[in-house]
């Protein structure tokens, strides 16, 4: 059985600056030839944009804004939203 939704909470976290790169485009080339519904978990918002199509920015536990990863970088609908494009973890 072939799960259908798959959780990845900062799966690349740990690896260096150019390992990420190439290992997000290789991560996102299997993601869409499995085709399940993936959550993925990242403080990253450059990692965010590139692997997602949709975007939901959450702030204690409740979800803010869920847009399209280029509108939601460009018109932030909440503060704390707002704030996160000015500051990186």
């Amino acid at each position: 059985m072939q799960s259908q939704v798959l959780l990845m909470d900062e799966p690349l976290s740990n690896l260096g600056a150019l390992l990420r790169l190439e290992m997000r485009a290789e991560l996102k080339r299997l993601l869409a030839e499995l085709g399940a519904t993936t959550i993925y978990v990242t403080h990253d918002q450059i990692e965010a944009m590139s692997m997602g199509d949709r975007i939901a920015v959450m702030k204690d536990g409740i979800i803010e804004q869920v847009d399209h990863p280029p509108p939601s970088t460009t018109s932030r609908r909440t503060s704390s939203s707002a704030d996160s494009s000015a500051t990186r973890p």
